[in-house]
This record gives structure tokens, C-alpha cells and sequence, in this order.
């Protein structure tokens, strides 16, 4: 696997004239590569037409809100519904023979932050091709400084404390795919690749296994992508598994939340239509990063 360099410190990457993913060029409006709400701030202008843009945004809003919802409030990421956002979350706690829910404020609330632990994308195996995940792992991590002291508080009154976590795997397979294909259309343009995500990420398909997944070896930090930032996005080129003499596959590596470590994703784009892909004109002279 051989890793391109492409960030750039510039938000709002240059149209390429069309919806990156069904072509249209009517009513266009701008794409953030990473959701607004995960504090993503990069963006390709008249990316995405406005039909595609209501399939994208409730994959989003379901991946924001139910999975990702806690982080976004306890780190205070950003929201246009400022007004609705809780200022309690739910825990439940064990005080004698049986649980219950009690509402705790965002400030001594503890929090482990769930996310998937996905085998490699299948394409990328030397195995039969897989299109579904056998097996899928949640792990939780602890982001908060004081977690420690926040658990110990409630712990003083209670026999066991239980978190929960809901995840929409479909969906977030889907918000990984989008922002994978996002990344790619931005630094080359959608005339590099051959891509292979647009079904999936339009709800048509549900091969995700197939294209996205985990790292199934470590892979060393990009040097441009330090992990104070609160999201990583590298590209990488790799050949397909017994398969030499095609040309190479592009892939997005997707790292959420990479300032306290979480899982990598790999996003199998699609295929390069030239042995190397290049920038697209408008980026050149730029030094590309998040």
C-alpha cells in the first residue's frame, strides 16, 4: 500500500461542476466532506444536488444523533439546533435490586464512546469476496479526563452504573462511505476513479463489507495528519489481492475522533483510472491537509 500525502489547509475545495454522486448540475449546494456536526469543516462547493443531499443528510442525522450524539454534546461540537441540545443525558444506575434511568447534567455525566472495530474491506482480502461482515466488534473508549472521578461519584451511591450505546451500523457504514467518496471527488475530481460506493451511499445497496472495513495491520500515523486533530483523512493507493495487473485501488482512511485514538477505516473508493491519480489543477500549489 503505498500512502499520497493530500491535505490542504484550504475549507472549501473547488466545484467539479456536478452532484458527486449522481451527476446532476441543477440545483447544486455545498457538501461537507465531514459532517457539520462532527465539526467538519472542509467542503466541496455545488457538491452534492439537493435530492442527494436529503439521502446523505438522514444517514447523517441518524449516525449524529444516536450514535455520536453524546460526544457531540460533552465536547460541545458544533450544531445549528443550539437550542435543543440537552443539557442532561441518561445513565442508569443499580441502587438496590434493580436498574434505573437517571438524568445526570453533561458536566458529571461519565462517558465511554462507542465505535465499531470492522474486519478489512473484503475487496482487500485474498479470500472469497465478502459483502457482509461476519463478525463486528463495539469496543468503548474513555475520553474524559476526569471519567474516573465522575464514575466514582455516582458509584458512592450506587452498587453498579450501566452505559448504553445505539448504534446504527447501516447507517454508519454509509456516513464512512460518503465521506470517503467526498474526500476522493475533492483532492482528484470524479474523473480519476472509477468509483465504487455511489449505490451504497444512495441507499440502493448494501455491499458495505465488500468496500468498507478496519485496518487488518498497523498502519503508521501520516506525519501531514498529527493526532491533535479531532479527525483524520489520508489517501492510499493499494493493488487488489492476486489481481497485479489491474490498475490500483483508491482508498480513504477514515479515522473519527483520532485525537483519543479510535479505530481507522479504510473506504475502498473505487478504482484508479491511471496508475497514479493526480490532483486536480485548482489544488496545485497548495500543501493538502485537514
Amino acid at each position: 500500500m503505498s500512502t499520497i500525502s493530500v491535505t490542504c489547509p484550504i475549507d472549501k475545495f473547488p466545484s467539479v461542476g456536478q452532484c458527486i454522486y449522481c451527476g446532476s448540475t441543477e440545483n447544486l449546494t455545498s457538501e461537507h466532506i465531514i459532517a457539520f456536526g462532527l465539526h467538519g469543516y472542509q467542503e466541496l462547493l455545488d457538491g452534492s444536488c439537493t435530492d442527494c443531499n436529503c439521502v446523505t443528510s438522514k444517514f447523517e442525522e441518524a449516525c449524529l444523533t444516536m450514535m455520536l450524539g453524546p460526544v457531540r454534546y460533552h465536547l460541545d461540537l458544533r450544531t445549528r439546533r443550539k437550542k435543543k441540545r440537552p443539557t442532561e443525558l441518561p445513565i442508569e444506575i443499580e441502587t438496590k435490586s434493580e436498574f434505573q434511568t437517571r438524568l445526570v447534567p453533561i458536566a458529571e455525566h461519565p462517558f465511554l464512546l462507542a465505535m465499531i472495530d470492522f474486519p478489512a474491506p473484503g475487496i482487500l482480502q485474498d479470500s472469497i469476496p465478502i459483502t457482509k461482515h461476519s463478525k463486528i466488534r463495539v469496543r468503548f473508549h474513555d475520553v474524559l479526563p476526569d471519567n474516573k472521578t465522575r464514575i466514582q461519584r455516582l458509584s458512592d451511591e450506587a452498587r453498579r452504573i450501566r452505559m448504553k450505546a445505539s448504534i446504527p451500523v447501516s447507517d454508519f457504514y454509509r456516513m464512512l462511505a460518503k465521506i470517503g467518496h467526498a474526500f476522493a471527488a475533492s483532492q482528484f475530481g470524479i474523473d480519476s476513479f472509477d468509483p465504487y460506493l455511489l449505490n451504497i451511499i444512495l441507499g440502493r445497496a448494501n455491499n458495505f463489507a465488500e468496500f468498507i472495513g478496519g485496518e487488518d495491520k498497523y498502519i503508521p500515523d501520516d506525519p501531514l495528519n498529527p493526532k491533535e486533530r479531532l479527525h483524520n483523512l489520508r489517501i492510499s493507493t493499494a493493488q487488489r489481492p492476486n489481481r497485479r495487473n489491474e490498475l490500483p485501488l483508491l482508498i480513504v482512511m477514515v479515522q473519527l475522533f483520532s485525537c483519543f485514538g479510535m479505530p481507522t477505516y479504510q473506504v475502498v473508493v473505487g478504482k484508479c483510472r491511471t496508475l497514479s491519480p493526480t490532483l486536480r489543477p485548482q489544488l496545485l500549489g497548495h500543501t493538502i491537509s485537514r
